[in-house]
């Protein structure tokens, strides 16, 4: 068990969820605040350096408006702060942050989930018609 380990399984713990653990191809997902889906992934098994912190939810109605603002709101230059990747799957706006398996510690994963919610949320609002 290494430290990517223990901060997933102390995220869970302080979560509410004990025994979070990742599978044997360094993965775990799980739903969470109903709709959303969180997805953590260890890229080490596959040969890479980062963690991958991903968050899923249905996309906002209307979508046209919902995408636009994703796009908007995950473009590097409009703010400050690590832009999420996004990535649409079907009707659900998916929302990811690279993070550096060095830097995979609890209070950074609880920041970028907390990010990754956020968006999510800003995605909601701004996509809605005034």
């Amino acid at each position: 068990m290494d430290w990517v380990d223990d901060v997933i399984d102390s995220f869970g713990e302080s979560a509410g969820m004990p025994g979070l653990r990742l599978d044997a191809q360094g993965c775990l997902s799980f739903m969470v605040e109903g709709e959303r889906q969180l997805t953590l992934i260890d890229m080490a098994p596959h040969g890479g350096e980062e963690v991958l912190v991903i968050v899923q939810a249905p996309l906002p109605q209307p979508q046209n408006m919902s995408t636009r603002a994703a796009l908007q709101l995950a473009d590097f230059r409009s703010g400050p702060g690590d832009a999420p990747q996004v990535a649409l799957d079907g009707d659900q706006l998916v929302a990811t942050l690279r993070m550096a398996r060095s830097s995979f510690l609890s209070s950074t994963l609880d920041e970028a989930v907390d990010t990754l919610f956020k968006f999510h949320e800003r995605v909601a609002r701004a996509g809605s018609p005034a």
